[in-house]
């Protein structure tokens, strides 16, 4: 519903100036949220909160419809993916959900110009599963949790532990990504107006 509000960002006609306000606002709100809004409690649990991750998407909404290309090589691109994502699995820097949309960003524009990920991207059951993630976000927490007499089952089972682990991991996966993938096709897909 707020959409069409936040989208006036885009009016700005200035790119740089637009660009600069957005990173602001990232940077901003990413501080007030790290250092003023504890991550328990109702605010934790609002747009306000998260806001600076949504900007975060503008910006590169921004970048990739103003074909903007940047004089960097596929590899470097690539490498930056490699650290970015290091970095987004493994840092604990307390100051972590600031640089979180920065560090995204980065990840993503590697997406668009760098040559291995942008293969991994392009690749056809990643871009599908890709474009059905707010499928699986809105469905998998119920899938899974039909999903635990199934791995209650598999785990006593008479085999090696890392056999259950990998038949209880690939039952799981399966049943979310066909059940995202019938609400996908019955109800996201239909839902959305080209």
């Amino acid at each position: 519903l707020l959409a069409p509000v936040l989208t006036t960002i885009f009016m700005i006609p200035s790119k740089a100036m637009r660009r600069l306000f957005m990173l602001a606002i990232i940077l901003g709100v990413g501080i007030i949220a790290n250092v003023w809004m504890p991550p328990t409690g109702r605010l934790s649990q609002s747009l306000i909160y998260f806001f600076h991750y949504f900007i975060a998407g503008f910006l590169l909404c921004d970048f990739y419809l103003c074909g903007d290309r940047f004089a960097i090589p596929a590899w470097l691109w690539d490498t930056a993916a490699i650290g970015s994502l290091i970095w987004i699995l493994y840092s604990r820097a307390h100051w972590y959900s600031i640089a979180l949309p920065f560090v995204t960003l980065v990840l993503y524009m590697a997406g668009f110009h760098g040559k291995f990920l942008r293969a991994f991207v392009s690749f056809r059951p990643v871009s599908l599963i890709g474009g059905m993630c707010y499928s699986i976000y809105l469905i998998h927490s119920t899938i899974l949790t039909m999903m635990a007499s199934i791995v209650h089952r598999i785990a006593h089972l008479p085999l090696p532990a890392i056999v259950q682990f990998f038949l209880a991991l690939g039952s799981c996966c399966i049943a979310v990504v066909l059940s995202a993938t019938v609400y996908f096709v019955l109800i996201e897909r239909p839902c959305m107006d080209p």
